[in-house]
């Protein structure tokens, strides 16, 4: 009755794998119904077709608008209420599975009450979406029932004619978008629906036109299907679930199929992993700041957030005085929540952590496109970061991608320092965050109110508040009465920061603690006064080495830490002094050591403070300042991609492993590169350009390519070095714009380029990427012509493999068996070019076109081999996709094409989510395209 458990659902990762972790929605189609002893559209229409006298081949719909027409819609609703309230129909064994799975959606086109009985049988709850003034109802974690055609008991709500189809969308604008959206995002699952059903074709016209080429992996379950309609199926873009009954056996048989599939999420909610494992694996990449340590006295308050968490409020707001421990709290939450650690079913996981600070840039205004590209920068979409908010269509159209990422998953996004963000734009947004993912905001008391779950955070209670101190003063080895802990936790309102403040000053220094809490007992005295004071106490007795440490902090943005030695490096201190200066911030809790020795954490107040005092420092010394840390960032990205071989400048950057070094410092490099460009440092833009440009080219870092690059251009120009000028044109601007699909653009810089170049080098390497270039155009006579210009020239080692292997794309681009064997020749010399100078990348680049090489003259085992030898590329992840697209083709080639179509779609998802053109995303859809149309394979 069923076959075999492995062909029962096809690709366990893709259904299995997302419905166990929450990611999955189901339609429930009339077939359900028609199980449970009701009337299917058939029965119901076919007395109509007979009293309407309607043309053979029309539709349901059709036949029931003739009726209306004739007639009208009371008659019609009166008839088929008549057939559909009759006693004695429950829900089946099928219907109560359903109520099991862990869906937060279910949509069904039936109108009947069956699924709410099931429900409500097992005493489960779900909330019952008609129209789009129901949606507020999917605020709450309450599942969600969508009744797409309506309900029984509201029959103005029925959707029966073809009118009703025709106005479906446009009438429930709000019911389209959440379709849309759960189409576009999740894995689907269709159950009741025949292949020949008019409510599935709707459906799947509806995936086709709002999710196009993102949607995500639909599957149906068919009985006794044929091999026509699965091949029919899929090319609309749905796997075939195929199950086999005799007639009157169906039902049994899909109970029984979903019982299995309830079990068998059910063992992979077991197996998959928290989010915090997810950190260290290929899901999440929580922005978290490095954890504070246990938070003596502030249970309860994580206690109220995280029930703000479970509630149905979207937003939670964290407010509180200065220095009160909101930022310590929000961290705490956000590590809570990406790990399991008491296994309780209580817990609250995200999938996702996105941090941001509003402390880095203090003069920013509009904030809703900065936290959107945040969204996309953790969970890794740089492609919606690519998508620019100018205009009131792209700011919308940017949103809606980042809002379908936070229905999709579970996402939780803090925001720290909110009181410093005026954006009227972001509050409203963040208010009306979808279900399931949830924001925090960390705020000090302002004026107006959000909507949100707000959590007030004062200070800790006396007897937690002296218990902390007691514990800091053991730490650092002093001795102190209890009754002068017990007035500095009162005078200090038990504010943790200030009390660390005024306990540092004491490490070392003849000043008792007694003195600085007389100092500070004055009643009345606002927290904020109290850290001036505070602020002012330690700056007076911190020596000139901690002062100038101190000042330089402001000048490290974008990372929650700060390196050691680049520390060392900006305040260009002995190491003496230096050393002796750290140990005094530290000591005066003015820096904190993070969870690498090696680098050091500032609280939001003392950056503030150390603001200040650097504001009012003499400009000379300021620019001393940040020449110091270009200096030091000059030489840390020298040290990590200048390789010994091929020597010139620029080709001695190519990518290699050292390069991973340099990922946590980007925003710091990026800052640097900034301050050169506006600064008028021409000299030191070009060198961080051409040393960063392959760096960037590995890392999905196009649009900052295209930016820096275009900058260090101009900077040559200035400098008059064309040659410098006509490499950036030729191999950086132009293949770029290549990458970006930018053709014209991308001709336009490797000519000029070509136009000013002078050495033999650049004249080859200019008529090979102009040669690709025409390929790209399908101009492939005029390409030739530019490839052989370009064989025959003498060039240096790295120039010869660029243009052999474009040579190689070029007769492989053909397609024909001979042009492969040509490729493969070209190749070959590329990648024995490549060697004598030490290799690029691992042969990120070179490896995956042999590869393909191999496929094309038909070496599949050697095109399998060289694909699995790049598939671990996780450095250089271009490279490691290019693999997985080549083992696609292998797969393809042995005779498996449903498994092909869905090893391309999964590279295609995660190419979609860094970038949104390249030359692999064309590959795909070329692959894809050709998979439809024809068995045959062809690889170029």
């Amino acid at each position: 009755m069923i076959p075999d458990e492995s062909q029962l659902i096809p690709d366990e990762s893709q259904l299995i794998n997302q419905f166990a972790r929450g990611n999955g929605s189901v339609f429930v189609g009339a077939g359900l119904s028609v199980g449970a002893g009701l009337p299917g559209w058939a029965d119901l229409v076919k007395p109509l077709a007979q009293k309407v006298n309607s043309p053979e081949g029309s539709s349901y719909p059709d036949i029931a608008q003739y009726y209306v027409n004739l007639n009208d819609k009371p008659t019609l609703v009166n008839y088929v209420l008549s057939k559909l309230r009759r006693p004695g129909f429950g829900p089946t064994e099928i219907h109560k599975q359903l109520a099991k799975l862990p869906v937060s959606r279910i949509f069904t086109t039936n109108y009947d009450r069956l699924l709410e009985d099931a429900f409500n049988a097992q005493g489960l709850s779900i909330g019952k979406i008609v129209t789009d003034e129901h949606l507020a109802l999917m605020d709450s974690p309450e599942k969600s029932l969508i009744k797409i055609h309506g309900d029984l008991e509201q029959p103005e709500s029925w959707v029966l004619t073809s009118d009703d189809y025709d106005n479906y969308f446009s009438n429930h604008p709000g019911i389209a978008n959440l379709l849309g959206m759960d189409l576009h995002s999740r894995t689907v699952l269709f159950l009741g629906y025949s292949f020949n059903d008019i409510d599935l074709r709707m459906i799947l016209s509806r995936v086709k036109r709002v999710a196009g080429r993102f949607r995500k992996n639909l599957f149906a379950v068919q009985f006794n299907s044929t091999s026509l309609e699965v091949e029919e199926l899929k090319r609309r873009g749905v796997r075939v679930i195929g199950l086999k009954a005799k007639a009157g056996k169906f039902n049994q048989a899909l109970a029984q199929w979903l019982e299995d599939f309830n079990r068998r999420i059910r063992e992979c909610s077991e197996l998959q992993p928290t989010a915090r494992q997810l950190l260290t694996i290929d899901f999440i990449n929580s922005s978290l700041p490095p954890r504070s340590g246990d938070l003596l006295g502030r249970a309860a308050d994580l206690e109220r957030v995280m029930d703000g968490l479970r509630s149905r409020y979207p937003l939670i707001a964290i407010q509180g005085d200065a220095g009160v421990g909101k930022t310590s709290l929000a961290t705490e939450v956000g590590s809570a929540c990406s790990s399991n650690r008491s296994g309780s079913a209580e817990e609250v996981i995200f999938e996702y952590i996105v941090w941001i600070s509003a402390k880095d840039k203090p003069g920013q205004k509009l904030w809703l496109d900065d936290v959107l590209n945040a969204i996309a920068d953790t969970t890794n979409n740089p492609a919606i970061k690519q998508l620019t908010s100018k205009t009131p269509q792209e700011k919308e159209e940017k949103a809606g991608r980042v809002r379908q990422l936070l229905g999709c998953y579970k996402i939780l996004v803090i925001i720290d320092n909110f009181e410093t963000i005026d954006d009227p734009e972001l509050i409203g947004w963040l208010e009306r965050l979808p279900y399931p993912s949830k924001a925090i905001v960390t705020s000090r008391p302002r004026s107006g109110c959000l909507a949100a779950w707000t959590v007030e955070l004062k200070g800790l209670p006396a007897e937690e508040a002296t218990e902390l101190l007691k514990q800091q003063a053991s730490q650092d080895g002093l001795v102190v009465e209890s009754h002068t802990l017990n007035r500095l936790a009162g005078v200090a309102d038990g504010n943790p920061q200030a009390m660390k403040l005024a306990l540092g000053q004491v490490q070392g220094e003849s000043v008792a603690l007694e003195q600085i809490v007389n100092q500070l007992d004055n009643p009345g005295r606002k927290p904020e006064e109290i850290f001036k004071e505070l602020f002012s106490g330690s700056w007076e007795r911190l020596s000139a080495p901690a002062r100038q440490i101190l000042l330089v902090t402001p000048l490290f943005v974008g990372v929650s830490s700060i390196r050691k030695d680049a520390l060392a490096a900006a305040t260009g201190l002995p190491s003496h002094d230096f050393d002796q200066g750290l140990g005094q911030c530290l000591r005066f809790r003015l820096l904190e050591q993070g969870n690498d020795p090696q680098r050091y954490v500032i609280h939001p107040m003392t950056r503030d403070f150390a603001s200040d005092q650097l504001g009012s420092q003499k400009e000379e010394w300021r620019r001393e300042a940040k020449h110091r840390c270009t200096e030091y960032f000059r030489q840390f990205v020298r040290e990590r991609v200048i390789r010994p071989r091929p020597e010139p400048p620029y080709w001695n950057a190519l990518v290699s492993d050292r390069m991973v070094k340099l990922d946590p410092e980007w925003p710091s490099i990026q800052q640097v590169m900034t301050w050169a460009d506006e600064d008028g440092q021409d000299e030191v833009l070009v060198e961080l350009v051409m040393l960063l440009v392959h760096y960037m080219d590995s890392r999905f870092l196009n649009l900052e390519r295209l930016e820096y690059v275009g900058k260090a251009v101009a900077a040559l120009q200035r400098m008059g070095r064309q040659e410098e000028e006509a490499l950036l044109r030729i191999d950086a601007l132009g293949w770029t714009y290549v990458e970006e699909s930018k053709v014209d653009q991308a001709y336009k810089e490797i000519f000029r380029g070509f136009e000013i170049a002078r050495g033999e080098d650049l004249r080859a390497l200019g008529l090979a990427w102009r040669a690709r270039v025409r390929v790209e155009r399908k101009e492939f006579e005029r390409a030739n012509e530019l490839i052989h210009e370009a064989l025959v020239i003498d060039a240096s080692p790295w120039i010869r493999f660029r243009v052999n292997m474009a040579a190689g794309d070029i007769a492989l681009k053909r397609g024909g068996r001979e042009d492969a064997k040509t490729a493969l020749g070209f190749y070959q010399r590329a990648a024995k070019a490549a060697d004598s100078y030490g290799g690029e990348g691992y042969g990120y680049q070179i490896g995956p076109r042999i590869g393909l090489a191999y496929l094309g003259v038909g070496k599949v085992k050697e095109a399998e081999r060289k694909f699995k030898e790049l598939s671990g590329l996780e450095q250089i992840p271009i490279g490691k996709l290019y693999a997985e697209y080549g083992l696609a083709l292998v797969t393809r080639e042995r005779g498996n094409l449903p498994e092909a179509r869905v090893m391309l779609n999964d590279v295609k998802v995660k190419l979609s989510r860094r970038t949104r053109s390249n030359l692999l995303l064309r590959l795909i859809e070329e692959q894809e395209a050709r998979m439809q149309g024809s068995p045959g394979l062809r690889t170029g």
